[in-house]
């Protein structure tokens, strides 16, 4: 459900390392070995805020991203602007008693903010939603 434009998604992986995962987020120049909807993926200078992190599709769509936010091995938050709005995509993991919680959270914020919602919100949801299944199986190989 969506709230204030914001949609927030938790589960829970048995059997994978903190470590991995972390370390599949941070190296954004190989995200295409486990994302299979990215062709090319490149990050200028570290995984560190401000970096700027371009993407391109295999529909070679091209998206231009920053790192808004890197929380070392806690959570990174990459952001992109649209005309009147701004789209943040939160990742985090945190290790609980069963297992390792990974939280994904879409906020998009801006005068047209809810209306970016309406058009893009569910397919972005979702496509962070498949992210997190891919980079865990890839993890877990």
């Amino acid at each position: 459900m969506w709230k204030n434009c914001e949609k927030t998604s938790s589960k829970i992986f048995n059997n994978i390392k903190h470590e991995n995962i972390w370390n599949a987020w941070k190296d954004v120049n190989n995200w295409n070995k486990w994302d299979n909807n990215i062709n090319i993926s490149e990050i200028k200078d570290n995984f560190q805020k401000d970096a700027e992190i371009t993407l391109t599709y295999n529909s070679q769509k091209t998206e231009k991203f920053i790192l808004s936010e890197v929380d070392d091995r806690k959570s990174f938050t990459i952001k992109k602007s649209l005309i009147g709005a701004e789209v943040f995509k939160t990742y985090s993991i945190e290790e609980v008693q069963d297992g390792l919680k990974i939280t994904m959270i879409l906020s998009i914020k801006g005068i047209l903010g809810c209306i970016w919602e309406k058009f893009i919100g569910e397919n972005v949801f979702s496509s962070m939603q498949e992210e997190v299944e891919r980079v865990v199986k890839f993890c877990s190989e």
